[in-house]
This record gives structure tokens, sequence and C-alpha cells, in this order.
């Protein structure tokens, strides 16, 4: 048998002989986690630690079972309380049922927003599959990180006894204890909840979240390679923060851009077109020994370089921090193109200000541009949270940057390599980067959408909106604005899919956009 400690890696685990693997992870609580399962055969219902500390320090190889109030009628001593420590999950972009007290008696369907994550809930029937996702947190009263241990010998998964509807038997005797073995992994991501759910991956139709299957690092060059049917891009968390990793972006030498570690998931966004392959394949070939920098042997710390000028973009408050990048390229344009670009996928997940840029018709979070001409960025914050907007990177520049406030019609400039912003609440179609410090005639008129039910239309700083027109797709007009007289114009409307168009004193534009 083989044990595994907190953070522990194991290179090339196919060779290995064994009968059972065992695996500690540590979570700190209210923090959330994007995890994968390194086993066959676990479900939500393992994730459970002892009632009195939250940690499962129980000896080594020792099998554990659930033991609840429910379980101690022959005499056993009550372990474990599913609601203490409680462990809780989030679906992405569809439905869920969680249920409501502690006895199970009622449980209660939740549609999730569209493109966003669900409330948490707490189906302990929802199977880990090698490959698969999830997303978790833990609520706990006593004090330190919780200390879980994978696998457990249950063969059913309850809240307790009457909890007739979450309860599920199934665990596969000969796959219990069990890692990856050296064939290739094949997920399916156009698997829908009619078909199978226990298998089915939390997706959009366009980005899924898995996760990395084996007990060694995941190279990601190697999983894209194998995989010609992705951009070439991904979204993880990384101590409640989320961290796009894309070509030619290095957020910041902590950040663990090249390489994916064990037991933890990703999203994934699949190339446009009609017959892109739905399938994806983790292979030993993407397995990769514990990465070192070169300089002071820290694991996990490769990243790619950056070979262009990149502007980091960090919003944070009491509540954490976000980051954006934009990185000026001869190749790029200002409008979004997946293969350099990567948009805010998780604005909603976390309780922190969820800082963007724009690129096309896209809030991004990696956004590869030609030139600074007018380019907006934005923030997501509660309405009552102080923001601390900060801009690194100008003096890389060749030309002078500058911030446009469209509500106070001036420019400022960004000297040195450290500006700063306070704000409150959100800010959305306000605030633009550009090297132009005086008047420009030429338009550059941007339609967005970066929040649910928000329309932004903005042009450049000298050249003022006239009018705007929203249409549905049956062509009947939803919004009209006539004589706007400024430089941005926002429009509330119920989501769904429109065409806008806008004229300003110098230009005109149109665009298709979906509005969650």
């Amino acid at each position: 048998q083989i044990y595994f400690k907190p953070n522990a890696t194991l290179y090339r685990q196919d060779y290995l002989t064994y009968n059972k693997a065992w695996v500690d992870f540590e979570m700190t609580e209210g923090t959330p986690y994007w995890m994968a399962s390194p086993l066959k055969e676990v479900y939500a219902g393992d994730m459970y630690a002892p009632m009195t500390t939250g940690r499962q320090e129980t000896p080594a190889f020792t099998d554990i079972e659930y033991v609840g109030e429910n379980e101690t009628t022959d005499g056993k001593p009550q372990l474990n309380d599913r609601w203490n420590p409680a462990f809780y999950q989030k679906a992405w972009d569809k439905a869920i049922t969680y249920s409501n007290d502690k006895e199970g008696s009622s449980t209660t369907p939740v549609e999730a927003v569209k493109s966003n994550w669900s409330i948490e809930y707490n189906d302990v029937t929802v199977k880990y599959s090698l490959g698969k996702g999830f997303y978790s947190r833990v609520e706990k009263d006593s004090q330190g990180n919780a200390l879980v241990r994978l696998p457990k010998k249950d063969d059913e998964y309850k809240y307790e006894l009457s909890t007739k509807a979450l309860t599920e038997t199934g665990k596969v005797s000969e796959d219990y204890g069990k890692m990856a073995d050296g064939t290739d992994i094949t997920i399916d991501l156009s698997k829908e909840d009619t078909e199978t759910t226990s298998e089915v991956v939390d997706g959009d139709g366009k980005h899924f979240l898995v996760g990395n299957p084996y007990m060694s690092y995941l190279n990601m060059e190697q999983f894209f390679t194998t995989n010609s049917n992705l951009a070439k891009k991904y979204w993880t968390i990384d101590n409640g923060t989320v961290v796009v990793g894309t070509p030619d972006v290095t957020w910041n030498s902590e950040q663990k851009t090249g390489y994916i570690a064990p037991m933890t998931a990703f999203f994934i966004e699949l190339n446009s077109g009609e017959n892109v392959s739905k399938e994806i394949t983790f292979s030993t070939s993407m397995m990769v020994a514990k990465p070192a920098d070169g300089t002071n042997n820290v694991y996990g710390t490769r990243a790619y370089t950056a070979e262009n000028p990149q502007l980091t973009l960090t919003a944070s408050s009491a509540n954490g921090k976000s980051r954006a990048a934009i990185v000026q390229r001869s190749d790029a344009s200002n409008q979004y193109e997946s293969d350099k670009d990567a948009v805010t996928l998780l604005d909603s997940e976390l309780d922190a200000p969820t800082v963007y840029t724009v690129a096309g018709n896209y809030a991004a979070a990696v956004n590869a541009i030609h030139d600074y001409k007018n380019v907006p960025l934005g923030v997501y914050a509660d309405a009552d949270e102080e923001v601390e907007l900060t801009i690194e990177g100008a003096s890389q520049l060749v030309e002078s940057l500058y911030l446009y406030d469209a509500v106070t019609r001036s420019t400022t400039p960004i000297e040195g390599d450290n500006y700063t912003l306070n704000l409150q609440g959100s800010s959305h179609g306000r605030y633009f980067l550009t090297t132009d410090e005086g008047i420009t005639v030429e338009s550059d008129i941007r339609i967005y959408s970066p929040a649910d039910g928000q329309l932004i239309i903005a042009s450049t700083p000298s050249d003022k909106l006239k009018h705007v027109q929203v249409y549905d797709l049956s062509g009947r007009v939803v919004d009209s604005r006539q004589n706007i007289g400024m430089t941005t114009c926002q429009i509330s409307v119920p989501g769904g899919i429109y065409i806008i168009r806008a004229e300003s004193e110098h230009g005109e534009a149109q665009a298709k956009l979906k509005v969650r």
C-alpha cells in the first residue's frame, strides 16, 4: 500500500505495483478550491472528517467508514457529522439539488445562474471520476485546517439514515483505492444530465471544469498538444485568486502557469467551430516530476516568459484580489482572438472584486492588443465595497500611457511603474487606457456586456455618441437612445441575444451580442 501526505507527489504512478493508495489533503475553512480526485470511485459523500477536530489523523492504511448519529445503534460512538465539518460543492451552469436540513427530509432544486456558479449545495451522490473537476469548500467549528483522507470504505452516501433521495450504492470494490493506470483517460464533454449524471462535466458548452487525474504534475504544453481541439489557455485557482494560464503571460513568480498540481481542477475552452471534437484525453505523457525554476528549486514556479510589454491590473479589497493582464503584441488586434485572449470567465465565483479589460465584445482577463487605443477597463464588486485598483508595468511601454475618465472627462498620465486608483463598488464603461493625451478624431466604438443585464457602448474620449439602438432577433426595437452627447452609454436589458447599432460624431458600429 502507498500513503500520500498533503502535497506529496509521485511521478509515473502507472509503474507502481500496489494494492491500495491513500491520499491526505488539507483545506482552509471558507476558502474555495477547484479539486480533482486522483483515485477511482470517489464520491462527494467521501468528503468528511471527524467532527471533534475536523482532522482525519487515524493511523495510515486504516479503512475509514462514516459513523453518524444514525450509525451508532450497535454501541459505536458517533465520529462524524456531515454538518460539522460541512463540505459544500458548487455546479457550473446547471441545476442542482441541495438538502435544507440535517435529516435530509426536504430537498430543493435550484437552477444555476446561466454561465455562472450555482449556490453551494451538499449532494453526497455526485461522483468525482478521474479527470473531472469539482468545487469544494469546508466549514467547521474547530480551529485549524480540515484534514481529509481518501478513499473511504463506505458503499452508501447519505446525510443521515432518513435521507432516501440522496442515498446511492455502487462503489466498485476492485477499484477501491486505485489510482489511474497507464491507460489513456478520455472525457466526453458532450454528456448531459439526462444521460448519466455521475459522468457529466460541469460546463456551459464552451468552457468545462476538468482536473488533473494523476499524483504527478500535469504538463500543460503536452496537454494542449494532445488536445488540439482546445484553445491554449486555462483557468485555475490559487489561494482564492483566479489565475489564467496563457502563452506569453507571466502573472508573477509564484503562480503555477505551466503545470497543474495534483488534485487540482481547471477550466478549459473548446475551439470554435461546428465540428470540433468534444472529447479530451489525459495520458501518461503529460506527467512531469516536481518542476523547479532552476534557481531556488521551488516547485511549481515554471511559467511562460512575457516577451512583450505587459500591463498588470490588480483589484484589491478586504475580500481578496484579482488580476487581469494586457500584453502588447505586433501580431495581435484589439478584437477578441481565442488563441491570444482569455475571457473573464469566473466573475461571480469569488467574493473578491474582479478586474477586467475589453477585447472586442468580451470582458477579458488576458487581453493581447496591438495598441493602447481606447482600451476599456472595469471592475465587478459589491455596491458598497471599497476597491483599490493598481496598474503596474507602464514603464515597459514605449509610449506614455493615460487613464481617461468618461465621467469627469479628464485624462490622467500613468507615471512610474505603480499607479493606484480608489473605487467604490463596480465600475463599467467609465475608465479607458489610451496613449492619446490630446484630441483623437478617429472613432473606435466598443460594444460589450460586462455584467448580467448590462450593455455598455463606449467611444473614444473625443468622439461623443449620437444614437444607439438595440434590437432583438425578431427585429423589434428594445431600446433607443437619441442625442446622447456622451462618450459612454449604459443600457439595461433582459438576458438574450441582441443587435446593437451605435453612431458617434465620427463613426458607427454594429454588434451582435449575447447578454446574460
